[in-house]
């Protein structure tokens, strides 16, 4: 992984290379490294003109892996799957073993703080590898993004806000 990373930053000017070396990303299963190289060529596209982009390019940088787990999740809280599949692409570029500085976890980067109180809330025996799963880990951070909906009203922004920051900051 690190080094298709290091090769897609010394490919960034070259957009024939980059589809290939997103291809090979993906079959060597590295979505993340894939879509930063796909990502990368939509860059000097301008927004409205992306949609256009061909559908194969537009798969490598909007992936959809886990598909199973992702609309179960989305469908057990009432989220739109596409919210859903944004947050982990955010959150986590789809790397089960994703990590981060403030210990957060997996596929939706959940603290084990807030994974124990999830846990609770879903009946389930608390244990941070839990999260490691990509179905567990998508299965909290959906009821957390839905508990953050219910809690702001349905305001997506300051929902997506407590969800990075907590919803103390968010309503601040």
């Amino acid at each position: 992984r690190a080094t298709l990373a290091a090769l897609a930053g010394e490919l960034r000017e070259r957009p024939h290379a980059l589809l290939a070396l997103a291809g090979i990303a993906t079959e060597l299963g590295a979505p993340d490294v894939a879509m930063y190289a796909a990502a990368r060529m939509l860059s000097v596209v301008a927004p409205a003109e992306r949609v256009r982009a061909p559908g194969p390019l537009l798969a490598l940088a909007y992936p959809a892996p886990f598909t199973h787990e992702v609309i179960a999740a989305a469908d057990a809280e009432g989220l739109p799957l596409l919210l859903l599949l944004a947050l982990v692409r955010q959150e986590s570029a789809f790397q089960p073993r994703a990590g981060s500085t403030a210990d957060a976890l997996s596929l939706t980067q959940v603290i084990p703080p807030t994974g124990w109180q999830l846990a609770s809330a879903l009946s389930v025996e608390w244990d941070a590898e839990l999260l490691y799963a990509p179905a567990n880990s998508l299965r909290f951070g959906a009821r957390y993004l839905a508990d953050q909906l219910r809690r702001f009203d349905g305001d997506l922004a300051a929902a997506l806000a407590a969800y990075n920051a907590g919803p103390g900051a968010a309503a601040r």
